[in-house]
């Protein structure tokens, strides 16, 4: 196979082959930290999500006229004027124009500028 490639085809097959091996992790190695982020805009409300995990993190993510997401078994869904994580729901302040929400090895914080409306729990 390798002998019916012309000249330079063998050295470029050879690249492809490393480029390919260097990207592979042995079965059971550990792999590199996960993160996902995503963004959206509720009509002048900023909304951030940010996920690092050990692992690479599963996140549903879908943005109407409110932003509903699911990630690491916690459900999420933000409004103009509420946010509600787990069935938990917070009243935004008036005026607020930034969510922000952390996922940090399965600890969730929720701010609303810069304020927090929920923090994982004390240990």
């Amino acid at each position: 196979m390798l002998s019916n490639l012309p000249r330079g085809g063998f050295v470029s097959w050879a690249r492809l082959s490393v480029l390919l091996l260097a990207g592979c992790t042995p079965s059971g190695a550990p792999g590199p930290t996960g993160s996902q982020s995503r963004e959206a805009d509720l009509n002048g409300l900023k909304c951030e999500l940010k996920i690092q995990s050990e692992k690479d993190p599963e996140l549903t993510w879908a943005v109407t006229d409110r932003v509903v997401a699911g990630f690491d078994g916690h459900q999420l869904e933000i409004a103009k004027t509420q946010v509600t994580l787990d069935n938990q729901q917070k009243k935004l302040p008036a005026g607020t124009t930034s969510v922000t929400i952390n996922v940090v090895d399965h600890d969730v914080t929720i701010q609303a500028d810069g304020k927090a409306l929920f923090a994982p729990p004390a240990r």
